[in-house]
């Protein structure tokens, strides 16, 4: 017979009660966006915040906090968080847990907002009309996206005057993973700053086997000889 523990029936009451009590820097109320760049609705909900005791990511750990909230919240990894109160954007960027008596999870604070665009071919009708123009078209609407470089990494050059390595000027973009960005393909581009970047990898680890949640990992190179521009 397998063992059940003994719960204490008021638990998850309590942590209910924690979370829904004003407290200062720690309880929230935000806005779930299970896929945010579709027209669903976000979801209210309200969890509690608090800051790491470790470092779990050395490039991001000044951005990620540990996040309760109570049991029932429907909440998944990749998940596109808003706090009006802070007016900050954040996503889910670990397997939600359901603990005794709450959910955790981490979630890694958004540092820009991104648009994806992709190069197309003019488009005319049988009629030999022009539909569309050739040129750089929206792939996705922007979206809140956690961004970091890679600057400390070097890239082996094996055709140069000397050998030796040289910065990758590399981006690395964790976005939520829905049906848009699943178009993602490489040698789309996107803007940051004042830099154009070229997508030249696209992982797909982090998601659930039916890739229905979870997120994607973009690696964007700067495109050579291109400055930011904006895409039809």
């Amino acid at each position: 017979m397998a063992f059940v523990p003994y719960v204490p029936p008021a638990l998850a009451d309590d942590v209910r009660s924690l979370i829904a009590a004003d407290i200062p820097n720690s309880t929230y109320d935000f806005l779930i966006y299970h896929d945010y760049l579709s027209r669903q609705a976000p979801v209210p909900a309200r969890a509690l915040r608090a800051q790491l005791n470790f470092k779990s990511d050395i490039n991001n750990a000044d951005r990620t906090t540990e996040f309760y909230a109570p049991l029932g919240t429907e909440l998944f990894k990749g998940d596109v968080l808003y706090f009006p109160a802070l007016e900050i954007w954040a996503q889910v960027s670990w397997t939600v847990h359901a603990q005794v008596n709450a959910l955790n999870t981490q979630i890694m604070l958004c540092n820009a907002r991104l648009r994806f665009e992709r190069y197309q071919d003019e488009v005319v009708d049988e009629n030999a009309m022009l539909l569309k123009e050739a040129g750089w078209h929206a792939v996705t609407a922007p979206m809140p996206v956690s961004l970091s470089n890679t600057y400390m990494r070097f890239d082996y050059v094996k055709k140069s005057e000397t050998p030796g390595i040289i910065p990758s000027n590399l981006l690395e973009v964790k976005l939520q993973c829905n049906p848009a960005t699943l178009k993602l393909r490489i040698n789309d581009q996107f803007d940051y700053g004042p830099e154009r970047y070229k997508v030249t990898n696209i992982e797909y680890a982090d998601t659930d086997i039916d890739q229905r949640h979870g997120l994607l990992k973009v690696v964007g190179e700067k495109a050579a000889g291109e400055s930011a521009h904006a895409g039809a």
